[in-house]
């Protein structure tokens, strides 16, 4: 897009399963898309061993055999049953936003703080994101100096590989649809959603090609381009310096 120019970088796509995985559990092995020790719990299936997340990045991993923990705290109303956990540790005030999109099952999850499980005080939980869709989306106002505790769990038991997406920094960029969903290049899209003209550089791509905004009919809850040349079918993505935002459905190129 012209304007406000950021380099791109492989980012992993629910959608085509291409690009990038930033943080990876033990548990699964990416190579053969299999698990390393099929009978055996994930790595961080216990509180005491949540995976560390990064402030812009992807975890990827299973609650294959995870297990509740006594005294563990449920998530939207879903008792733990098969829950993993991560941990973010803020450097500075923000917004912390989680999301799920492209797990395998149906997630819920919740974000806590605290020190110990027995003590953890729930800050943020999620069923589903939107009426339709299996994943789940939390956003927190993170406070400067604090640990928040992240749990993803399977809902009703459900089970599978887990993709956990984490930003930190000003409200991330939201993509909650786009019209029309389908159409041949040229075709103009708008993009609905939140925070979709972030403050400073960012790049918006459809299907992994640059698009160029049309700044003059956009708003921050609405995003306006063509579908530029070389765009196949795939997901709308914008991507800030910390924070990733995906359409959880692909554009379809006629």
């Amino acid at each position: 897009m012209s304007g406000r120019p950021l380099q791109a970088a492989p980012i992993w796509s629910p959608a085509s399963g291409t690009g990038s995985r930033v943080t990876l559990d033990r548990h699964w092995n990416t190579g053969d898309s299999s698990y390393l020790a099929a009978k055996l719990p994930p790595g961080d299936d216990k509180f005491p061993n949540a995976q560390p997340l990064s402030p812009s990045g992807i975890a990827v991993g299973s609650n294959r055999l995870a297990t509740r923990q006594s005294g563990e705290r449920g998530a939207a109303g879903q008792r733990g049953v098969h829950s993993v956990w991560f941990q973010f540790r803020a450097k500075s005030n923000g917004f912390l936003t989680l999301d799920t999109l492209g797990s395998s099952f149906n997630t819920v999850l919740g974000v806590y703080t605290g020190t110990s499980l027995g003590s953890l005080h729930q800050v943020g939980s999620n069923d589903d994101a939107r009426g339709g869709f299996r994943y789940s989306r939390v956003v927190v106002s993170a406070v400067s100096g604090k640990t928040y505790w992240v749990k993803v769990d399977g809902k009703a038991g459900a089970q599978g590989t887990v993709i956990l997406h984490s930003s930190f920094g000003p409200a991330a960029p939201v993509v909650t649809g786009f019209t029309p969903t389908s159409g041949p290049v040229g075709t103009t899209i708008s993009v609905h959603g939140t925070n979709l003209i972030p403050a400073g550089s960012f790049l918006a791509m459809l299907d992994g090609q640059q698009v160029t905004i049309d700044f003059a009919g956009s708003t921050a809850t609405n995003l306006v381009f063509d579908v530029p040349s070389g765009a196949g079918t795939g997901p709308f993505t914008i991507r800030t310096a910390g924070a990733i935002g995906v359409s959880d459905k692909n554009f379809r190129v006629t």
